[in-house]
Order: structure tokens, then C-alpha cells, then sequence
């Protein structure tokens, strides 16, 4: 329904977990990523719900008096679910780096050697980082080549139904994940039981987002995260409580609450997903925008989070 929905392959996560081999439209929104905060929003479509990813979000939602919300805990949770029912995750070796984009933050060449220097200094070899689609392109990214470290990108976060998949396994084949800020990809790395780490330079978010969901906040809030880092239960307590472990739902309350078991939701949801394509175009729902177009025109959570 919501175009934020197909990002990221969060719906094959759901489809997989509840017993299918494909997914289908969501009746409800989905936020695509992790946040520190989450941000007001008018909720335009409060007749469908909002699935939130943990407690403080689904807390702050109430706070802000938005309608029609739930605690369901993120996709990354189920599929891990499906991946490894009995949580015997891969033991992994070596490092596997997720720096910010660069298209955001206008990383240079001499910041990505900086973080090569940091995250060597804190992290066992042999080093992966995983570049963000838009920034495979740039002159920049060589850098990281040039060090000798392995250079990989999951591709568009629209349009790959495997995205997540693939996301879950190369974090999996890894010991450590580590960032230069609080994200998303850290959260998955805890809650599969890798250590975590946020090392290198500091990310300086320019407007007109300088600070966005309150990501400023995140050292005071987790300071062991920011200095040794977290390992073994702490790091998957972390992540289990961020991405809403405790509330992941049994497969047939999860399709209910998708609107997978209802004729008439399901087509609303079709009806519905033709009626954004048409107003904002297919580019939205395929994740393809341009850094003046991410401004939540296309989401119902406020702007796409972290």
C-alpha cells in the first residue's frame, strides 16, 4: 500500500515467516528504518495501522497522540526467525563496516581513510564495508578499495525483494558490525549476536536535516556502545529490545494484522497502492529519489528514518 512498504524487502521478510513464498501489499505502513526518536506525523491513512519496531516508539506515538498504532517489532526480526528458528547463528569472522551515506554527509576521500584508520584500530580483519547504492558511484568509494578492504552494496533499497535476505547473511558470516553512527544495520548485528561498535569520524548531518530522529542524542543514551562497544548479551539485548523481539507476533495473528487474511483489506490495499503510484509515481515506491524529494511525501511516519 504505502510506498515506504516495499523498501528494503520487508515484505518477503513478512510473507516468509508467515508460511508464503511471495509477499503481497500490506494493508498498513511499515517505517523502513531503525530511529532513535520517532517523528510526529499526522497519520494520513489512520484507518490502516502503524507498525512500529519497539516500545519507546510505539510510547512516543501515544505521546503524540497518533492513531491506530502497534508494536509488532521490525521485519529483520521475523526473517531472523525464519533464518535460524532455533537462534544458532553463524559464528563469522572478520569486520563488516556500514558507514553513513555519503550522499547524505558528503564523505570525501580523506574521511574514508580516517575511518579505515579508526575501524582497523578497534575491529578484527579481514574488513568488509557496504556501501549505500547511490554511493558505489562515487570517485570516493575507492578509497576503501585502496586500503584493501572488500567493497560490496546490496543494491537499490526499492525493487529487491532479497535485499533484507542478503543483508542478514553477510552480517551473519561476520563477527563484529560496526558504523560511524547509531543505525539500523547495528541493530541487526546485535540481534544476530555480533559485537557492535560505533567507531570513526563523526557524522555531520548538513540541512536541512542536521539532526535527524534525534540521532545527536544516541552517546549519552548508549555510551558503551560509542567507546569499548557491546558484546555477547549485551549487544543482544540491544538489539532484541530495538527491533521489538518480544513482540513479534505468531504467523497467523502477524498476516491478520497485515491484512493478509481479508478479502476485502487486501483488495483495499491494491486499490490503495495504485492511487500513490498515480500521485507520486512509481520512482517512490522503487526508492529511487532525489535528495530534495526525501521529505516524506511518500511516507506516513514523517521523514524515512535512519
Amino acid at each position: 500500500m504505502m510506498p515506504e512498504n516495499d523498501l528494503y524487502g520487508h515484505k518477503l521478510a513478512f510473507a516468509w515467516y508467515c508460511g508464503l513464498s511471495r509477499p503481497r501489499t500490506i494493508f498498513g505502513t511499515i517505517p523502513h528504518g531503525w530511529a532513535v526518536d520517532l517523528e510526529r506525523s499526522s497519520r494520513r491513512l489512520a484507518i490502516a495501522p502503524l507498525m512500529l519496531w519497539n516500545e519507546r516508539h510505539l510510547t512516543q506515538a501515544i505521546e503524540y497522540n497518533m492513531r491506530n498504532v502497534v508494536c509488532a517489532g521490525a521485519p529483520f526480526s521475523y526473517l531472523a526467525r525464519t533464518l535460524w528458528p532455533d537462534q544458532d547463528y553463524p559464528r563469522g569472522s572478520g569486520t563488516l563496516v556500514f558507514p553513513q551515506h555519503g550522499h547524505e554527509t558528503g564523505r570525501n576521500a580523506s574521511s574514508i581513510r580516517e575511518m579505515v584508520s579508526a575501524v582497523k584500530g578497534a575491529s578484527p580483519p579481514p574488513y568488509t564495508v557496504a556501501v549505500a547504492y547511490d554511493d558505489w558511484y562515487l570517485p570516493s568509494t575507492q578509497a576503501w578499495r585502496d586500503a584493501g578492504w572488500r567493497v560490496i552494496t546490496f543494491g537499490t533499497r526499492g525493487g529487491r525483494p532479497q535485499f533484507l535476505v542478503r543483508v542478514a547473511f553477510e552480517i551473519a558470516r561476520h563477527a563484529a558490525v560496526v558504523a560511524n553512527q547509531v543505525q539500523t544495520a547495528l541493530m541487526y548485528g546485535a540481534l544476530l549476536g555480533r559485537d557492535i561498535r560505533v567507531v570513526g569520524p563523526r557524522v555531520e548531518w548538513p540541512e536541512p536535516h542536521p539532526n535527524p530522529a534525534n540521532i545527536k542524542a544516541a552517546p549519552s543514551l548508549w555510551p558503551a556502545l560509542h567507546e569499548s562497544g557491546l558484546t555477547g548479551e549485551s549487544a543482544t539485548a540491544l538489539g532484541r529490545f530495538e527491533l521489538g523481539w518480544s513482540h513479534n507476533l505468531p504467523p497467523k495473528e502477524l498476516a491478520d494484522l497485515l491484512g493478509w487474511s481479508s478479502p476485502p483489506l487486501l483488495l483495499a490495499s491494491y486499490a490503495l497502492a495504485r492511487v500513490f503510484d498515480l500521485r507520486f509515481g512509481v520512482k517512490f515506491r522503487g526508492g529511487h529519489l532525489d535528495p530534495a524529494e526525501k521529505d516524506g511525501r511518500f511516507s506516513d511516519v514523517g521523514r524515512p528514518g535512519i
